[in-house]
């Protein structure tokens, strides 16, 4: 089973982020991904198997990815205690966020920091901080209301 924690972004960067979310993978799980909207994904624990890119590919513990728009499904597996948070990017946010068009990257996932500007890769490696891990733990993502889905 895995279960989803949905958090509504701030009202500043909501045309720019859908939502935001955290995934827990409490045991190995083979599952299908649908077609969705853009994401960043910070793998916390954990592995993903996934074959968007044609191929099966893992992303680890401490990956950073970019899903580009999807309009395929795909097979994807979860080890066991796999932990992710992320957010849906919106199509304005892509716009704002990366200086290249969304459909260069429908259906493919590339390391975040291959789109971003050197100056924010400190703050995509602060994600993985141990001391930022325990204030999520406290605080997940940001102090928002929220809904969960189980």
């Amino acid at each position: 089973m895995m279960t989803f924690e949905y958090f509504e972004p701030g009202e500043r960067v909501r045309d720019l982020i859908g939502s935001y979310y955290a995934l827990t993978v409490p045991e190995a799980l083979d599952d299908v991904m649908r077609a969705e909207i853009a994401n960043v994904r910070f793998i916390l624990e954990g592995r993903i198997h996934s074959d968007i890119n044609g191929a099966m590919e893992v992303y680890s513990a401490g990956d950073a990815i970019l899903c580009g728009p999807t309009f395929k499904w795909s097979a994807v597996r979860f080890d066991a205690n796999t932990r992710v948070v992320g957010a849906a990017i919106t199509p304005l946010g892509w716009a704002r966020m990366f200086e290249v068009p969304a459909s260069d990257y429908a259906d493919r996932v590339v390391p975040l920091k291959s789109l971003m500007p050197e100056k924010v890769h400190g703050l995509i490696d602060r994600i993985f901080d141990p001391a930022t891990k325990a204030h999520a733990q406290t605080s997940p993502i940001l102090p928002l209301p929220r809904s969960t889905i189980r």
